[in-house]
């Protein structure tokens, strides 16, 4: 499938053209761009001040295919290490179910909030009538929060300044949306960016019922989605608190993660 880009400038934009694809970090906060100017090259970094200004210009860019790669880096021959993940589908695989036990235990906690009964799902059952309109409604909320999701995984890279790293993507083939960035970003960052959709749109809702003892079967429902969505994100997190150092940057080549840390020279 030809791989497809959308910039907020309106025009369709060719996957390999380098103002798109530059491993440039284009961090505008300066103590972040000190920190992390070691891990781009210097001829990255002397690009011409037009064609910079120009780039800051689309602040949210759209591909459809998968997560993109960068030809211009190459990981191994600059020192970085790989972060040792599963494959594609077989993370899926994990992913799924992992996300149906969140789901199910999130739903456990609303319980002790809430009699189950109280929402509609008592012993007597419940009548589900599905109508056109219903069935557009329904599209759309499930478009919205999938994008919420993603937005909220973009917002800890945003607040860095690395706004023309950032990805919002569509994979086909796996059927999946995802957000990356283009550039290296701390680890630290990395990991809040996996959490915070978790923390806003499943714990929230919980944490918000418990206190105001809010009846509200919406937010059951954001809530325990949210989790179910979320097994990807949890398996990630794992992954890069046990292999990767918090002092580290840590960087995409399509699908695969590499990292580097500055105080080991790359390796633990």
């Amino acid at each position: 499938m030809p791989e497809t880009w959308f910039s907020t400038r309106g025009r369709l934009t060719d996957p390999l053209n380098v103002r798109f694809l530059s491993p440039d970090p284009h961090v505008r906060n300066p103590t972040i761009l000190a920190r992390f100017a070691r891990y781009t090259r210097p001829t990255e970094r002397l690009r011409d001040e037009a064609d910079r200004q120009q780039d800051l210009g689309g602040l949210l860019r759209f591909r459809l295919g998968p997560i993109p790669e960068d030809e211009r880096f190459d990981p191994v021959a600059e020192g970085w290490t790989p972060l040792k993940e599963p494959s594609a589908g077989t993370l899926l695989s994990v992913a799924v179910p992992t996300g149906m036990i969140m789901a199910a235990l999130v739903a456990w906690m609303w319980s002790l909030i809430w009699p189950v009964s109280d929402f509609g799902l008592g012993a007597e059952g419940f009548s589900l009538t599905v109508t056109l309109p219903g069935l557009l409604g329904g599209t759309l909320l499930v478009m919205a929060f999938v994008w919420l999701h993603e937005l909220l995984h973009a917002v800890p890279l945003m607040l860095t300044g690395s706004w023309d790293d950032i990805v919002f993507g569509f994979w086909p083939r796996r059927l999946v949306p995802y957000v990356a960035t283009l550039g290296a970003a701390p680890r630290n960052v990395q990991l809040t960016s996996g959490v915070l959709p978790l923390v806003v749109m499943t714990l929230a809702p919980l944490l918000v019922a418990a206190v105001l003892s809010l009846y509200s079967p919406w937010l059951l429902l954001l809530s325990a989605s949210n989790a179910a969505a979320s097994g990807a994100d949890l398996i990630a997190l794992m992954l890069y608190v046990r292999q990767i150092p918090a002092s580290a940057a840590v960087r995409n080549q399509g699908y695969s993660t590499w990292w580097k840390d500055p105080t080991s020279g790359g390796k633990r």
